[in-house]
């Protein structure tokens, strides 16, 4: 199908697999659920595209803020400009706090519905 969406697969208690389709480019993650605060959010790590693996030099992980109403979900990815590019595990987590008033931590929101099979 054409135009974005995004397909989520739980494959654990602590983790899932991504795929989100934006036009023609197909992207795959890992995603690992972590709560700051009230805040629900996902670590993710790309894994790949349709092309293949991650690319050297290609940031492997982010952050994204997620909220659930009925059918909907609201995505917002973190802001990498406000808490640097390339970092993981704990140097993430850092950032993400010292960080979390700030109204620019994370990008504008992506909202996906719900299709109902049938």
């Amino acid at each position: 199908p054409a135009g974005e969406w995004i397909l989520a697969l739980k494959y654990s208690d602590t983790e899932y697999m991504i795929h989100y389709q934006t036009g023609s480019d197909n992207m795959y993650f890992r995603a690992y659920p972590l709560k700051v605060g009230d805040l629900s959010c996902m670590q993710l790590q790309l894994i790949g595209n349709a092309n293949g693996p991650l690319a050297k030099g290609e940031p492997a992980y982010q952050v994204a803020s997620f909220t659930l109403a009925g059918d909907e979900v609201t995505i917002r990815i973190m802001n990498t400009s406000v808490v640097g590019r390339g970092l993981a595990g704990p140097a993430l987590r850092e950032a993400f706090l010292k960080n979390a008033k700030n109204t620019d931590l994370f990008r504008e929101p992506v909202k996906f519905k719900r299709v109902k099979k049938g």
